[in-house]
């Protein structure tokens, strides 16, 4: 089993998009750059949109978008449209076909899962606060959008910062359960279902 892994995204310098329309801050990359010099396989990350434009295309990846500050988006395909809230389930979509992006009201920011499909079936879910989720198959994280209290079997409770990402790459099988501490959103990213 690989040690879990906790990155606060508030540690992770920002880079600015080449449109200049936000920042993103990548929380996690698999594999890691400097391991293997190979693409990677899965991505995630936090972005703060400031302005309306066009998604970056990724032939070949799934993505997961889900807002986590301010309004809102519309997400705008050749064919439909799509307003993610903060209220929304996470959206599922091809990355080789990006939407057009229209912040609703102000900047937004939003978590955005990439997955290669070599990767495996992974997905970004919703979490509901004191439900205990048992391990899977594969690699399995938690994103935090307020501070929250993490209990895993065998172990004291553990403090999770705002906006942070608690990662264990070979899906550990204890149960993990929740306490937020505030009102806000609670992501898992784990096997898709």
């Amino acid at each position: 089993m690989s040690p879990v892994t906790l990155v606060e995204a508030v540690r992770v310098a920002p880079t600015r998009w080449r449109n200049g329309g936000g920042l993103t801050r990548e929380l996690l990359v698999v594999p890691a750059p400097a391991a293997s010099g190979a693409a990677w396989r899965l991505r995630v990350s936090v972005a703060e949109i400031a302005l309306d434009g066009p998604f970056s295309a990724f032939p070949g990846i799934t993505r997961w978008f889900a807002v986590i500050d301010g309004a809102g988006v519309d997400l705008v395909w050749p064919d439909h449209r799509q307003r993610q809230t903060q209220a929304a389930a996470p959206l599922r979509f091809d990355g080789g076909t990006p939407p057009e992006c229209a912040l609703v009201a102000g900047p937004t920011r939003d978590l955005n899962l990439m997955v290669d499909g070599r990767f495996g079936a992974i997905g970004l879910h919703r979490a509901a606060a004191g439900v205990a989720r048992a391990g899977r198959r594969g690699p399995r994280g938690l994103f935090t959008g307020v501070a929250a209290r993490l209990h895993r079997d065998g172990h004291p409770p553990q403090a999770l910062p705002r906006d942070s990402l608690l990662w264990c790459g070979e899906g550990e099988r204890r149960a993990w359960t929740l306490e937020p501490l505030a009102e806000g959103p609670l992501f898992w990213i784990d096997e898709a279902f």
